[in-house]
């Protein structure tokens, strides 16, 4: 039987982000309306905005390691080996022994595989805080790994720490980058990290919640609404919303790898499944 959570908290929270998003937004193009430029709202090294409409993954989702970030086998491996490492500290999923199957790597309660959203996908930048972007946006390649669970389990880690936090099937936790295309510059890249699962199976919809990182402005948290149908390693999403902020009181260069994944004490309300129907 299919098993559907309902998070309250999640579920305003996306309300909020999108209220934000939209509020923040309007107010960012009224002050860029003279030179096109969007400013940098107070209290922040930079503000961002993404979207995507009707987009299909790529069949070959290593192609953004590979083609995109121009990395050679060895790199990609050691990219794989830091999105297990981050799943084993921050969740307690191991895949250092996982089992292929069917070209996924597989442990008795998540399956691991490698994303991909590219240009291909209409996932575009824009609102990129002190450049002018063009209203058909920036291209946004975003790539990495996911972690999916195959059965309810409890997580670890710093996330569940040593209590553990029950979290069911379908849901999921990434740890990837964006690489933004900028003409006539240097590519935009930033490096994400989920701070909690996403459930994927809700028909709804799911809430993103990421630390980031760049390494100019350092670190900061990326909130996000996405409708998406997951099923492993290929997915269909509807929609994305994301809004990326680097706020000035937020750890510079080479201090975000220590931010823990959102500890049980903040998400104890919002992981307990309502009653199904």
């Amino acid at each position: 039987m299919k098993r559907t959570l309902v998070l309250v908290s999640v579920s305003v929270g996306v309300i909020a982000v999108i209220l934000a998003s939209l509020v923040l937004g309007k107010q960012v193009q009224a002050m860029a309306a003279n030179n096109g430029v969007s400013p940098t709202p107070p209290g922040m090294k930079k503000y961002l905005v993404f979207m995507a409409h009707n987009v299909v993954q790529s069949p070959d989702p290593l192609s953004f390691q590979r083609d995109i970030m121009k990395r050679t086998p060895t790199q990609i491996a050691a990219e794989k080996a830091k999105a297990e490492k981050f799943f084993l500290d921050a969740f307690g999923l191991d895949f250092s022994h996982a089992q292929v199957v069917s070209g996924t790597d597989t442990i008795d309660n998540a399956m691991l595989f490698p994303t991909l959203m590219d240009d291909s996908d209409n996932y575009r930048a824009y609102v990129v805080s002190g450049e002018a972007v063009p209203a058909g946006g920036w291209v946004v390649h975003d790539g990495g790994w996911a972690a999916m669970l195959t059965k309810d389990s409890v997580l670890h880690g710093t996330y569940g720490g040593e209590k553990g936090m029950p979290t069911a099937a379908g849901e999921a936790v990434t740890y990837g980058e964006y690489k933004i295309d900028v003409p006539n510059k240097a590519p935009i890249v930033i490096q994400y990290e989920s701070t909690m699962p996403m459930a994927g199976t809700d028909p709804m919809g799911m809430l993103a919640d990421c630390v980031i990182h760049n390494a100019q402005w350092g670190t900061g948290r990326e909130l996000g609404a996405v409708g998406m149908a997951m099923e492993g390693p290929g997915m269909t999403t509807n929609t994305v919303r994301m809004v990326l902020t680097f706020d000035n009181d937020m750890p510079m260069d080479g201090q975000h790898a220590g931010m823990p994944a959102m500890p049980p004490m903040e998400m104890e309300n919002m992981s307990k499944p309502a009653n199904t129907h």
